[in-house]
């Protein structure tokens, strides 16, 4: 399970990790159950996440960008 905090424009990213074999299957990753992320918490101009996803699959920070 990843913590972290997210504010307004900020986000999560998923993918699949770098030193991961390519060519698992896609079922193979979701053999334990989905992607969930659960709210832990909101402040003011913060919320607080867990993620929890297969080890194979990596959970980066992002600064979102205005369009």
């Amino acid at each position: 399970m990843l913590l972290l905090t997210r504010k307004c424009n900020e986000g999560i990213r998923i993918t699949l990790d770098p030193r991961a074999d390519a060519t698992v299957p896609v079922g193979e990753l979701f053999a334990a159950g989905p992607i969930e992320i659960r709210v832990l918490g909101i402040s003011d101009t913060r919320v607080k996440l867990a993620v929890v996803a297969d080890p194979r699959l990596r959970v980066e920070r992002v600064k979102l960008e205005d369009k």
